[in-house]
């Protein structure tokens, strides 16, 4: 995934940028928003080593949402607001452009679940040779976390 977020972050800058010598406001904002938000779609597909997003529990890690909507919430006061505006270089983009660079870095998620879905066993960060030893160790592993931790968000343990 990370050459594709740098290729696509790059794919952005250069665009942007088109024939001019030297990077505007503008194009370093387009390009800084594509790289958080493809590490926010990053994000989002990292919560489990083998299911798809689309396949887990939205309330299984309410920690995570929280920090992802905080991560939202900043980079729209990045962009938006004038005294980050100053801070961080920004400038403000379109409906157009943000919707472009959700599209783009939401692509992330299809290529994340055509790996895992169909290519599980050649991209991952489990060595295969374990993977044929003890080929449903660590996914059961992984599913009973989700299980308990799912579980304690449902009120089932208390602490």
């Amino acid at each position: 995934s990370s050459a594709y977020i740098l290729l696509g972050t790059m794919f952005v800058f250069f665009n942007a940028l088109k024939s001019k010598h030297e990077p505007s406001r503008h194009d370093l904002t387009m390009t800084f928003t594509t790289f958080v938000t493809f590490d926010l779609f990053n994000a989002l597909s990292c919560r489990h080593n083998h299911k798809p997003v689309y396949e887990l529990s939205w309330k299984s890690n309410a920690t995570f949402l929280v920090a992802i909507g905080l991560s939202i919430i900043g980079q729209l006061l990045v962009v938006y607001s004038a005294p980050f505006q100053e801070i961080f270089r920004t400038a403000p983009l379109k409906l157009s452009e943000f919707i472009f660079i959700v599209l783009l870095t939401s692509s992330l998620l299809l290529i994340d679940t055509i790996r895992k879905k169909y290519m599980s066993s050649t991209f991952t960060e489990i060595p295969q040779s374990s993977m044929n030893l003890f080929p449903n160790v660590n996914k059961k592993a992984d599913d009973e976390v989700f299980r308990i931790d799912a579980e304690f968000n449902e009120g089932v343990y208390s602490v």
